[in-house]
């Protein structure tokens, strides 16, 4: 019997005493053997101990140690009672796998952990938290993300001649729980300020054959597709048609390649019946962001870090009361944080520029949901181009 894992208790008797070590080697034998993920999602015996327990000690001051075998509880008399209802839930039959011992113990629950959502601040308003000091520190890593988003926190706070306790008081001081968290800023930083040099260069077959190129390039677009297809929320698309159908004007803004999006979308909107307005130079987006008013939709689509005629339109648009949806492919986009609402389509590729297999599906998820929202309006109107489609002078005669 381990006297410094279970501690005596007043009243308690030798057998008593017994039993309570019994049940630790059990327990501790029952963490060992099984591959529970532990809170982080990681398979560790120390995510696995926490999680035994928060069910089994209830607010006890100690933790289970799977290392010595042994449950190491400060139970006081009156906890006895919860000791012995995880006696009787493991003690028949035994359990030697994680699904048995999820079976075992209903009323466990592991914590999961939310993906922490990127700040929707600038990075000037993250560097603005800080002291002058480490804002020196902590520059070089958001002025090139990509080259640490991969390093640990040891490495990184050797490249940046500091020490790792300072590193994480830095990441913490800028609104980030952990490190891990701002890895994954990182990770969105370099998506939205990635170059296209930069994109071809992290190509993972930089000396393979023409097929071998095409291959990757068809996975990396049903990556986007599948990244896309797990991320759309069908609800809120259902709520944006709503909004679609009942705006005064639909204003779409984009630039630059996204200009072949607003022509695509306005195309589309247009034959729905829709009152749909384009912009895709620095003027004409100046002026119609100017013209907005309450009851007027906008559609921003830019990618990357944004370009500056979309995100002056929206924020224009925004404070003159239209209600803005951004479209755009990360987070840490300005699109993101100035938009009422925001869409997340990939345009990543293993070439240069940029792929919109991506934004186009989700442009067309939208346009799907519009024509079937008013269904017979719809169908109307199609059956009015119906003769035109078929009969039209701009059709080619052979």
């Amino acid at each position: 019997m381990c006297k410094d894992a279970v501690a005596d208790q007043p009243g308690n008797t030798a057998e008593e005493n017994t039993r309570r070590d019994q049940k630790g080697v059990a327990l501790g034998a029952l963490v060992r053997s099984s591959s529970l993920p532990g809170p982080s999602h990681e398979r560790n015996d120390a995510g696995v101990c926490i999680v035994v327990e928060q069910f089994i000690t209830r607010g006890t001051r100690e933790v289970v140690n799977p290392d010595s075998g042994r449950c190491a509880l400060s139970i006081d008399h009156h906890k006895n009672k919860i000791a012995d209802e995880c006696w009787q839930k493991v003690e028949s039959p035994p359990l030697t796998t994680a699904s048995r011992m999820v079976n075992a113990l209903p009323s466990m629950k592991t914590p999961v952990r939310n993906s922490y959502p990127a700040p929707r601040v600038s990075l000037a308003e993250l560097i603005g938290k800080l002291s002058h000091k480490r804002q020196e520190i902590i520059r070089p890593v958001l002025e090139s993300p990509r080259e640490f988003v991969l390093i640990s926190v040891r490495s990184m706070a050797k490249r940046l001649k500091s020490d790792p306790a300072t590193t994480v008081r830095i990441v913490r001081a800028m609104g980030f729980p952990g490190y891990r968290e701002f890895q994954k800023f990182l990770h969105e930083l370099s998506i939205a300020h990635a170059t296209s040099f930069e994109m071809m260069q992290a190509s993972s077959t930089r000396d393979g054959s023409i097929p071998v190129h095409v291959r990757e390039s068809l996975e990396q677009e049903t990556r986007n597709l599948q990244a896309l297809r797990n991320s759309l929320e069908y609800k809120r698309v259902e709520g944006l048609v709503r909004r679609v159908y009942k705006s005064g004007r639909i204003l779409l803004v984009g630039g630059d390649l996204a200009s072949t999006l607003v022509a695509y979308f306005e195309y589309h909107l247009t034959m729905l019946g829709l009152t749909v307005l384009s912009a895709t130079t620095t003027g004409r987006v100046a002026h119609l962001a100017r013209n907005c008013s309450r009851g007027d939709l906008v559609f921003a689509m830019s990618f990357g870090r944004g370009l500056r005629q979309t995100v002056e339109g929206l924020q224009e648009a925004r404070s003159r009361g239209a209600y803005c949806v951004g479209i755009t492919d990360t987070f840490v986009s300005p699109i993101a944080r100035f938009a009422d609402e925001c869409f997340l389509a990939s345009v990543r590729t293993p070439s240069f520029g940029a792929s919109y297999v991506a934004p186009i599906a989700l442009l067309n998820v939208i346009l799907v949901a519009c024509a079937n929202y008013r269904r017979g309006r719809t169908l109307a109107l199609l059956k009015q181009a119906d003769h035109e489609q078929r009969l039209g002078f701009r059709w080619y005669e052979s």
